[in-house]
């Protein structure tokens, strides 16, 4: 699973549907963005490997921009 922080907008709906997975990014700047548990950011993205479930899928698709995949 990837998420591309540049894209995320902070909406946090990955955070409530998925709060194994994701969570608020505190330490980024304004505006506070979300990350993905356990990842390190890599030129922009946070990656991790996970079985995909159907919650996983669910949260990708309620992304409005996208920015999980």
């Amino acid at each position: 699973m990837k998420l591309n922080k540049e894209d995320c907008i902070g909406c946090g709906s990955c955070v409530r549907l998925c709060p194994v997975h994701f969570e608020w990014d505190i330490e980024s700047y304004s505006p506070v963005k979300v990350k993905i548990k356990g990842a390190k950011l890599k030129k922009g993205f946070y990656e991790k490997e996970v079985e995909l479930t159907k919650e996983i899928e669910e949260t990708i698709k309620t992304c409005p921009t996208k920015a999980i995949r």
